[in-house]
């Protein structure tokens, strides 16, 4: 019940949208810039933004304040993770690193002390290299739209890498491609589409995405500097677009706005609650941006803003918190 008015009250709040709309604004004036740039200025804006106060409410007799608040969470980013996974083509092995994502979305509902909701999204970033084409490596696809299980490189020689198993995840449910859309001149600077469906776009099969890889990690044990292999994503990238007479596709699946997608993340509508993704993103996801919604009594809305992983926090410059 908590939850849905949550929802409903930020539904109703119009600063949060406009605050949503800068960061598509800050694409476009930045859109030439590379993606990192991008990415950093993004997270920079988010964690300057203030506060907003929603309405309060009332239950039992009792009334409850309710807030938003930003904040970039800090992470070791980089090394890479792992991917070793044994597969049944030509009784291939799959070995690799790659990066978990460029960009991390997470969004709390906090009740007083209480985590009601905790969901993650993972997004990978990708420029146009051509008006509605990208490249799409397919050792980020497979694990983006299958889950492997990952490893993660020890701290010394004598430590033991740490495992991650990703047991029934869906991907269109939290694993996106977020597109920069420099070579389109329409009405968005960005989208953001499903690793799921980016896969069926592509006529991407779980056993010829591993036949893939598979070649591939055979020819890196003669030629170390072999490059993954990748296919070109053709389709219309812009929001609104992607729709086919008499096909349906789930919301998820569509290309978006970013604004859009980042509304549906702050209503829970997308992102996943699966521990072994939200903790391997706090260890590796360079820049992570997280909405936390924080209601409670009057007297107890200002809980611990210290505790959990908000104590990695980039705190904004000359920001002031109350701490009960």
């Amino acid at each position: 019940m908590f939850t849905q008015i949550f929802r409903n009250r930020i539904h109703e709040n119009r600063p949060l949208k406009y605050k949503i709309r800068g960061l598509e604004s800050f694409i476009r004036k930045n859109i030439q810039q590379p993606e990192v740039d991008i990415l950093k200025g993004l997270a920079e804006l988010w964690n300057c933004q203030d506060a907003i106060e929603l309405p309060p409410f009332c239950f039992d007799g009792k009334y409850y304040q309710l807030s938003i608040e930003f904040y970039q969470l800090m992470t070791h980013g980089r090394p890479y993770i792992h991917v070793d996974d044994r597969v049944s083509i030509n009784a291939g092995q799959i070995e690799y690193a790659t990066e978990y994502g460029d960009l991390a979305i997470i969004v709390d509902y906090w009740l007083e002390e209480i985590l009601l909701n905790r969901r993650i999204s993972i997004l990978q970033t990708k420029k146009e290299n051509a008006k509605d084409r990208v490249d799409i490596k397919l050792h980020q696809q497979y694990l983006m739209q299958f889950w492997p299980d990952v490893t993660f490189p020890p701290a010394s020689a004598e430590s033991t890498p740490l495992a991650f198993t990703f047991k029934d995840v869906h991907s269109d449910q939290f694993s996106f491609y977020h597109f920069i859309l420099n070579k389109n001149l329409g009405q968005y600077a960005s989208s953001v589409c499903s690793a799921a469906f980016v896969g069926e776009a592509l006529g991407l099969t779980l056993p010829a995405i591993q036949g893939s890889l598979v070649e591939w990690c055979s020819k890196k044990r003669t030629d170390s500097h072999s490059k993954p292999p990748s296919m070109p994503l053709r389709m219309h990238l812009s929001p609104g677009a992607i729709y086919h007479h008499g096909k349906y596709y789930k919301w998820n699946l569509l290309a978006k706005p970013f604004t859009r997608f980042l509304l549906d993340a702050a209503y829970l509508y997308a992102g996943t609650e699966h521990k072994a993704v939200v903790n391997l993103a706090l260890l590796r996801v360079p820049t992570i941006l997280s909405l936390k919604v924080v209601g409670g009594r009057e007297g107890k809305e200002f809980r611990d803003r210290y505790t959990d992983i908000y104590r990695f926090r980039k705190p904004k410059e000359g920001r002031q918190h109350s701490i009960s």
